[in-house]
């Protein structure tokens, strides 16, 4: 800090006021109080944690950069790197962007087999099994075959599993996204050309994801408004409610409408065709489900207080937590014992499901 006298004062001619005064007390405090921030001592055994940008933590065990990428100082005197330090240095740094670009070599290494794959494999397979149920109602919203829901879902996680980084995401296909290719496959009316062009739409995504991937454009997520994705969300709330009744009501024979004005026409004039023991069977599965919902909240919550709990709390948790089988499994019953002796059902059903993958066929003819 610099501070001027009364001498340097007089000598430019000017005498500090007492404002001036003051001012320059400030600065002298704050610089001492500064000096001594700059001056505490790290604790012994403590690492310094660096970051490089806001949401951005590097872990201290980990070097920031490569020990090579220096020169080593001895003695005072600079030693220049030798060739075997410089290709060691190259080799370290070709393992790290290897990894950085493939994740699953980093972390699979270090795996703990014995402690946790028994764990891992019971949660995926729950994970699996609602996602199995939950892609069948997205492949009917996207307006395709059924089918091509759980194929959806059983090639991206192998996928991310190489080369994602988050333990807690489930990669697979969503309400949003469905909502998105039915409204671009609404002018096609076979459901077969539909399936198709779903796949090639599909194709054409996944391309233009890897190239906005490999130009790093993640930043561009940015500059969506809080209000636009919500009103994005809501719209699709809407017209996946709409699309939907056509299900709800049971309505087999319903004509395919083109937009939701022309949607809705068609739903209204195949109303007297309603079958109410689906349409029944449909609001008591939304009961079931909001009741559901009430449980998992009431049982966390006495869970996480002071015991002892009922012994039914902890089970009545983990069957809250897998809703979505619970419907599917109240939904099959009712379906197979309501079933006459030929097969048929009160009420509309998914019907046969093809086993196994479809062979690979490009659409490119269509």
């Amino acid at each position: 800090r610099h501070v001027m006298g009364s001498g340097a004062w007089r000598g430019l001619g000017l005498w500090p006021t007492s404002q001036d005064r003051v001012c320059a007390e400030r600065m002298a405090r704050a610089g001492d109080a500064l000096q001594d921030i700059t001056n505490v001592a790290v604790p012994a055994g403590t690492e310094e944690r660096r970051v490089s940008r806001i949401g951005d933590w590097v872990a201290p065990s980990q070097p920031r950069v490569l020990d090579g990428e220096y020169v080593n100082l001895a003695d005072g005197e600079g030693q220049a790197m030798s060739f075997s330090d410089k290709a060691a240095a190259c080799l370290k740094h070709a393992k790290k962007n290897v990894v950085g670009r493939v994740p699953v070599l980093g972390w699979l290494p270090y795996y703990k087999w014995k402690q946790d794959f028994f764990y891992d494999f019971i949660g995926g397979a729950t994970i699996a099994l609602i996602c199995l149920v939950q892609t069948l109602a997205h492949a009917a919203i996207a307006t395709t075959d059924v089918i091509q829901g759980p194929y959806c879902a059983f090639v991206p996680p192998f996928v991310y599993a190489m080369l994602g980084t988050s333990p807690h995401a489930s990669i697979s296909s969503g309400a949003i996204a469905a909502i998105l290719i039915a409204d671009q496959l609404q002018y096609w009316h076979d459901i077969q050309e539909r399936t198709e062009l779903a796949s090639l739409l599909g194709l054409i995504s996944g391309i233009w994801l890897v190239v906005l991937g490999l130009c790093k454009a993640a930043y561009l997520v940015r500059f969506l408004s809080q209000s636009l994705i919500s009103g994005f969300v809501t719209g699709g709330s809407v017209l996946i409610l709409e699309g939907q009744l056509k299900n709800l009501f049971g309505l087999v024979n319903m004509r395919h409408g083109i937009g939701f004005i022309d949607t809705g026409r068609a739903i209204l004039e195949a109303l007297p065709e309603t079958n109410y023991v689906g349409l029944a069977l449909g609001l008591s599965m939304m009961g079931v489900l909001q009741l559901m919902m009430w449980l998992k909240k009431y049982t966390q919550a006495q869970l996480k207080g002071k015991g002892p709990h009922p012994w039914w709390m902890k089970p009545a948790k983990i069957l809250s937590e897998m809703k979505e089988l619970v419907l599917v499994a109240l939904s099959t019953t009712f379906a197979y014992v309501t079933a006459d002796a030929s097969g048929q059902t009160l009420l509309p059903v998914v019907g046969t499901i093809p086993p196994g993958l479809p062979p690979f066929q490009p659409a490119y003819d269509l």
